[in-house]
Order: C-alpha cells, then sequence, then structure tokens
C-alpha cells in the first residue's frame, strides 16, 4: 500500500495531499494579501476593495519580485512548526510566489499540475500513520 501512495503522488496527487496543499497555498495568499494594501496606500485601498477576499487581492495588485519575502514572512511557520515536511513547503512557497508575481488568481488545476511535478510521498505527511518526518 505505501507503494501505491508514493506512485500516486509522483503522477496524481492524493486528495488528501491536494487538501493540505490547497489549505497551506490559500493561507499564504491570505496572509501576503492582508499586507499588500498596506504597502500600496494602506486603509483607503482596504475600504474600496473590501468585497475582495485578501486571498484574491494580489489579482488586483500583483507583487514585485522584491517584495515577496516581506509579505510571505512567516507564511509557513505553522505548517513547518506541525511536520509538513520542508520539500512540500518549498514547493507551495514556490506556487504561491509564481501567483503573486503574476497576479494570478489559485486555481486547483495549477497547484495539481505543481503537485504532480515533485517527487514528494505523502506517506511522509504527519497525519499519515506511520509516517517518517524529514
Amino acid at each position: 500500500m505505501t507503494e501505491q501512495r508514493g506512485k500516486e503522488a509522483k503522477g496524481d496527487p492524493s486528495p488528501l495531499l491536494m487538501a493540505i496543499s490547497e489549505l497551506m497555498a490559500l493561507r499564504a495568499l491570505e496572509l501576503a494579501g492582508k499586507r499588500i494594501p498596506s504597502r500600496r496606500g494602506g486603509r483607503s485601498l482596504w475600504d474600496r476593495y473590501k468585497d475582495v477576499p485578501p486571498w484574491e487581492i494580489h489579482t488586483i495588485f500583483p507583487v514585485r519580485p522584491e517584495e515577496l519575502d516581506k509579505i510571505l514572512a512567516n507564511a509557513w511557520a505553522i505548517p513547518l512548526r506541525i511536520g509538513v515536511p520542508t520539500s512540500l513547503v518549498e514547493a507551495l512557497d514556490m506556487h504561491v510566489r509564481a501567483l503573486l508575481i503574476a497576479g494570478r488568481a489559485f486555481d486547483r488545476t495549477d497547484l495539481r499540475l505543481t503537485l504532480s511535478r515533485t517527487s514528494f510521498d505523502d506517506t511522509k505527511l504527519p497525519w499519515v500513520k506511520g509516517a517518517s518526518i524529514e
């Protein structure tokens, strides 16, 4: 069964891996989105775009590469603290950074493609029985 999961993760990501990855990516986009208006003009932008969810604000205000580290500061602290493998966090970080720079909204199909290109084995997730943490 472990071999099956390992093979699955190299092709089409498992539902567990997709769900966890989606939550982590959207949370990082949300944190970034809450920081973008303060870097673009402050409170007046919040009032003007109050109907835009924070995880989508970058579609209106794409982020410059030099801003990425500041707006994503601590975005991955909780996943790393609870044992999500570094290799998965790094893949998600690269994915989120690309979305922020491109001003592109989160899309499950894009995430699935990103995860299918990694060699991540979902049996290493801390929630999977018998998982070994990196």
